[in-house]
């Protein structure tokens, strides 16, 4: 049976990795583009704290994000029928 679903298993596992590389790399460019930002600018002079703040602000963006597609299901449910009164 193992052998069965090992071939299948092998390819998510690949998909699975191409996605969490591309993901955490592309959060990790961000996180340097606004540290970078701050930093050339003169906003902030320290290098430790322009990255917790590009952090910060990743993290920001992030709970927004959650709580714009979860409030709706939190609030009315997870059942959009036009149907109930």
């Amino acid at each position: 049976m193992d052998d069965f679903f090992s071939p299948l298993v092998n390819v998510l596992k690949i998909i699975y990795d191409s996605i969490a590389t591309y993901v955490i790399g592309t959060v990790i460019w961000i996180i340097e583009l606004i540290r970078n930002f701050l930093l050339d600018t003169g906003i902030i002079d320290n290098v430790i704290t322009a990255t917790v703040i590009a952090v910060a602000i990743i993290f920001i963006i992030f709970l927004v994000l959650v709580g714009w597609f979860l409030g709706p299901l939190r609030v009315y449910g997870g059942d959009y029928d036009s149907d109930d009164n």
